[in-house]
């Protein structure tokens, strides 16, 4: 293996943008970078950032495939560092005893990030933790509704993403249905309303290195957010230290949480990969570090604004109703610094529409949403 100054480091997910600044990221900091996804035209397959492209298999369709193919890339590529960025990762660490002894694979072992993604395990695992969290429930054949409090829920899937196929103010009604028609494949959790915040981190051993608090103000439907900025806020970044100290976590790792009117801060849902916060990291010159370097600990100290401005118009610009929503609008893409953009790496910014035309002709031809698209291939459902 190179030493760590100069190391060849595969990044997987090569479609998401977080990819993309994180390939940028390393290659700043003189790694040499390859990028691997299942997609034949991935955001980042244009980038000047890169040395190589790898197309893989499916993860989720065929996930022996995929594991043999990136063995033999990782054997080609002499392959020093491998980083997961979405939910590849599942399968990645499910496999990672095949790959070779020496290779970083900067991600946790399997049961910790399965438990983690799991909604309905996650809460139980904070319940000793000095921090609020919404009643839930696994919605199985246990469930009673005389166990249901008359309150507000929500009902999620155990496994999902981007808020998909959530039902706001569910009734006990829907709660029945779905124990009956798919048990163990839901939860039902405490509607609390306030101020949604998501964070991003980096972990090594245990040990916090990076991290970044951020408040979505537009979306690409319920979840995904695409014009954000940063804050901080003390409860939430003493909970994610305390957190990954307490579960020796090690690779990226982000939370949800909701503030409510009172100030009190729940903490909702975990995600065990890479999330739209790295890009708030884009400029910090040792942000590679924080993979390498139990002892940094990076936390963005300007107030920036970040948006997937291409997603802001196909998105957010289409529910504006009145002229008072698109002056707000405007005014926060004013302030904003556009993600895919990079005077140093120009292509993406282009690419982009072509890559966007493949997912969104892709969806209509599978009368499904863009988003349900965008991740089908790589998902893990548990």
């Amino acid at each position: 293996m190179n030493n760590k100054n100069s190391m060849k480091v595969l990044i997987t997910g090569a479609r998401a943008p977080i990819a993309l600044d994180l390939a940028r990221i390393f290659h700043r900091a003189q790694h040499r970078v390859y990028m691997a996804d299942s997609t034949r035209y991935p955001l980042s397959k244009k980038s000047n950032c890169i040395a190589e492209y790898i197309t893989l298999p499916s993860p989720r369709l065929q996930p022996t495939q995929f594991v043999n193919s990136l063995k033999q890339a990782l054997k080609e590529f002499q392959i020093d560092m491998l980083i997961p960025t979405c939910e590849e990762i599942f399968y990645i660490s499910q496999f990672r005893n095949q790959f070779p002894s020496d290779l970083i694979v900067f991600c946790d072992n399997f049961i910790k990030l399965k438990w983690l993604h799991n909604k309905y395990t996650f809460i139980q695992s904070c319940s000793n933790q000095p921090i609020y969290t919404p009643k839930t429930y696994l919605i199985d054949e246990h469930l009673s509704l005389d166990d249901l409090e008359d309150i507000r829920y929500v009902i999620k899937p155990v496994y999902s993403r981007f808020a998909t196929q959530v039902i706001l103010n569910a009734s006990k009604k829907q709660i029945l249905e779905l124990k009956k028609s798919k048990p163990n494949q839901y939860i039902a959790q405490e509607f609390i309303g306030g101020a949604e915040y998501s964070t991003y981190g980096v972990a090594l051993n245990g040990k916090l290195t990076a991290n970044v608090c951020y408040h979505s103000l537009y979306r690409a439907g319920k979840g995904a957010g695409i014009l954000f900025h940063n804050v901080y806020i003390p409860e939430i970044f003493n909970f994610i230290t305390e957190y990954v100290k307490e579960n020796n976590f090690t690779g990226q790792i982000a939370f949800d949480f909701i503030q409510d009117r009172k100030g009190n801060v729940y903490v909702i849902e975990c995600n065990p990969r890479g999330t739209s916060g790295l890009h708030f990291f884009k400029h910090e010159k040792h942000f590679s570090n924080a993979f390498i370097d139990p002892m940094v600990l990076l936390i963005p100290d300007m107030l920036r604004y970040k948006a997937l401005k291409l997603a802001v118009y196909c998105f957010a610009l289409p529910k504006i109703r009145n002229l008072s929503g698109l002056r707000n609008l405007i005014k926060h893409l004013n302030l904003c610094q556009d993600i895919i953009y990079d005077k140093e790496d120009k292509i993406p910014a282009f690419y982009q529409f072509y890559s966007l035309m493949v997912i969104f002709i892709k969806s209509l031809a599978a009368f499904k949403s863009p988003l349900t698209i965008s991740t089908c291939d790589i998902e893990y459902d548990g």
